[in-house]
């Protein structure tokens, strides 16, 4: 029997990106009740990036090279007008990152900051403000605020709520967690070296040192990972030396999002009937995209409005059964892939020079050489290179280990397609919240595409926990 706890409460976020920011800032806590943020990034000006708009600091040459995946008035909607309120502190950032101001010219000139695709490491700098200003009202209401630089190996129940134990030895008794470890590790693969590296985020400085003239540098994946991975080559010092080959099972890239000018309307797709499978409604949906890309709608408009109107209709009408429900995002994404419309202009452009190629196949295996082996139309393929970039998706584990604990101690349930929380995020833990991209499901209901979307994170949270203090 679990007992309701009398005195001060102890809640603990775990994470330290935008959700875990977004737990943090609608945490229910009063006077001597405490909030521990569990993080390596849980420091101020830190607390609220996580991993995907960390700041790497002024000297590093990736700094501001990663660009946000949609332009920034599809973001976050008050985002823009911090830039602009900011535009003195950031414009030196953004005149320095190479060919940035000449391609947006135009939209810079017209003061549209809604239409470019900004730096990632700036849309950090506005979601650490957030978390701070969430902090310091806790704070103000006499709520003590630790941060803990640590990471946690395992969380086990109790009676009056969870033992934690850090990755430090130390291990700590709490009431409440709100757990937000963020997106999956990549798939990984069984051979390294200095040659072969699992991830490009973290390893930049590895890869900058293997780049020289002539070097082939291999990606598995042709994501955003693979784009930002293109942005390092081409800023490094020997870049516009360097070949980029590209692995992809599909051999296809994402549309670039572009908003016109002037604003086209999201397009109204006509939903009809009730599904049965998760395919037979991308086939509706996809006869509805055909159409509307006839009378000259784009990406911006039909990721918009498609996600509109099937909010406003409701996925869980239109696909009654529930599994076949959570099999739509994924299967939606790869329907409206997007991309920003900097990276892919570059991209393009390096195929037409030659210097990027792309490979259609399964990577198979990664040997000592580095030599890729390939499954793809010819079968079997070995494929020399001087450098290998992990940029593919996650992995047959597709979770990171704390949420593999959890869905094996019976705390999470994870079905095929991610994992299933009840409604406010809730778990088989009373007392223990969960959010993460991997959830396909949260209390019966669906979204249309995976949750990797800032905006779409936050407009969870904020329905089913209120707005932030």
């Amino acid at each position: 029997m679990r007992w309701r706890k009398v005195g001060p409460v102890h809640h603990v976020v775990i994470g330290d990106g935008a959700t875990a920011a977004g737990f943090a800032a609608r945490a229910r806590l009063g006077s001597g009740d405490r909030l521990t943020i569990i993080g390596p990034r849980s420091a101020p000006g830190h607390f609220g990036r996580g991993l995907a708009y960390a700041d790497p600091g002024p000297n590093a040459l990736w700094r501001d090279l990663y660009l946000l995946n949609s332009p920034s008035g599809a973001v976050v909607q008050a985002f823009p007008d911090w830039v602009r309120a900011n535009w003195s502190a950031i414009a030196p950032r953004l005149m320095a990152l190479p060919g940035w101001m000449t391609f947006n010219a135009e939209a810079l000139a017209a003061d549209d900051i809604e239409a470019v695709a900004m730096p990632r490491a700036i849309m950090g700098d506005y979601l650490s403000e957030v978390a701070e200003t969430a902090l310091t009202r806790h704070a103000a209401r006499s709520v003590q605020i630790d941060r803990v630089p640590h990471r946690v190996l395992s969380i086990g129940q109790q009676d009056t709520g969870f033992r934690i134990t850090l990755d430090s030895g130390q291990i700590r008794d709490v009431d409440r967690i709100d757990l937000a470890p963020g997106a999956a590790p990549p798939a990984q693969f069984s051979v390294g070296g200095p040659a072969v590296f699992s991830n490009l985020y973290g390893f930049e400085a590895g890869i900058l040192a293997a780049l020289r003239p002539g070097v082939t540098v291999t990606a598995i994946g042709a994501n955003a990972t693979m784009l930002d991975l293109m942005r390092l080559i081409d800023a490094a010092p020997d870049g516009k030396d360097v070949a980029l080959r590209v692995i992809s099972p599909s051999g296809l890239m994402p549309e670039p999002l572009i908003p016109r000018r002037p604003r086209r309307p999201p397009v109204k797709p006509q939903l009809t009937g009730q599904h049965d499978t998760a395919e037979a409604f991308i086939a509706m949906l996809r006869n509805e995209v055909a159409q509307h890309r006839r009378a000259g709608a784009a990406m911006a408009e039909l990721r918009a409005g498609f996600r509109l109107s099937i909010d406003a209709a409701k996925l869980a009408r239109l696909v009654p059964n529930g599994a076949e429900r959570r099999r739509v995002p994924a299967l939606a994404e790869r329907l409206f892939r997007r991309g920003n419309h900097d990276s892919l202009a570059a991209f393009e452009e390096g195929r037409r020079r030659g210097r990027i190629t792309m490979v259609r196949g399964h990577v198979e295996t990664v040997e000592p050489g580095p030599t890729l082996q390939l499954i793809n139309a010819d079968g079997h393929t070995s494929l020399p290179t001087d450098v290998v970039v992990n940029c593919s998706g996650p992995g047959s584990g597709r979770f990171d280990k704390l949420t593999e604990s959890l869905i094996a101690a019976g705390a999470i349930d994870a079905t095929v397609e991610g994992l299933v929380t009840g409604a406010g995020f809730s778990t088989n833990w009373p007392g223990l919240r969960y959010l993460s991209p991997a959830v396909v499901d949260i209390g019966g209901q669906v979204d249309l595409f995976p949750l990797y979307d800032v905006a779409r994170l936050f407009g969870w949270l904020e329905a089913a926990l209120g707005p932030s203090i």
